[in-house]
C-alpha cells in the first residue's frame, strides 16, 4: 500500500508521509514553496515565475541561486 501524504497548510505546517513526520521543512519560505508547489502540483510551474513571486526585490540571478537551494533542500534537485 502507498503511504498517504497529510498536509496541513493552516495554523503550524506540517507533512506526514505515512506515518513518518517531515521535519526538514522549518524555514517559512521554504514552507511557502512547498505548500505553493503542492496546491499548485496539477501543472508545471516555471522557475522565472517562482523566482520573481517568491523575490521580488532580488536580482534574478539571486533569486533563480535561492530557489535552487530550496528545491535542493525539498529534494526535487535531480543530480
Amino acid at each position: 500500500m502507498t503511504p498517504i501524504l497529510q498536509i496541513q497548510l493552516l495554523g503550524d505546517f506540517h507533512l506526514v508521509y505515512g506515518d513518518l513526520p517531515l521535519t526538514r521543512l522549518h524555514a517559512a519560505r521554504l514552507q511557502s514553496l512547498c505548500a505553493y508547489l503542492l496546491l499548485h502540483r496539477q501543472a508545471p510551474q516555471s522557475r522565472r515565475y517562482l523566482v520573481f513571486s517568491f523575490w521580488p526585490d532580488t536580482t534574478e540571478g539571486q533569486a533563480l541561486t535561492n530557489l535552487r537551494k530550496l528545491l535542493h533542500t525539498l529534494g526535487l534537485v535531480k543530480k
